[in-house]
């Protein structure tokens, strides 16, 4: 669910449903951001039956959404949404996340409508000790994750 307010409202809008609500799957906790264009892009992990894959919806109006899974063929979690700031060179955005306890990232050049790049690229090296959830930035032209062993 998402709920928009003024920052000095005092209540919000009616909540909207971000999840397809006819899938039978577990959602795992929701992040937002807006992209370079202004679309809404919402992650989340969606569970069904044993393995956890990532789920990315997208909308202009809040109202009216579009989800992407992506397929995993192992336990993939906790995805963080960052967008590139309105000066930036490439018009990317990014989601980072764990997959079988290693950090990733994975992009989009289309405003979050495809993610072309499979598995993302590999963060963290090592042998799968990632347990906090990663974070990301865009600065600039730097791209920047933030994950705890």
């Amino acid at each position: 669910m998402i709920a928009k307010g003024g920052v000095t409202a005092t209540s919000f809008d009616e909540p909207t449903e971000v999840t397809d609500p006819m899938e039978a799957a577990i959602h795992g906790p929701a992040r937002i951001t807006v992209t370079k264009a202004g679309t809404l892009l919402v992650t989340y992990t969606q569970m069904v039956g044993e393995f956890a894959s990532l789920a990315i919806a997208t909308s202009k109006d809040g109202k009216e959404w579009t989800r992407t899974v992506l397929p995993a063929n192992g336990h993939v979690t906790s995805p963080y949404p960052c967008a590139e700031t309105p000066g930036g060179a490439v018009g990317r955005t990014y989601i980072t996340g764990v997959y079988d306890g290693r950090a990733f990232v994975q992009w989009s050049d289309d405003d979050g409508a495809t993610w072309p790049n499979g598995a993302g690229r590999e963060v963290s090296g090592g042998e799968g000790q990632v347990a906090q959830r990663p974070s990301c930035i865009v600065d600039g032209n730097e791209l920047w994750v933030a994950y705890g062993l």
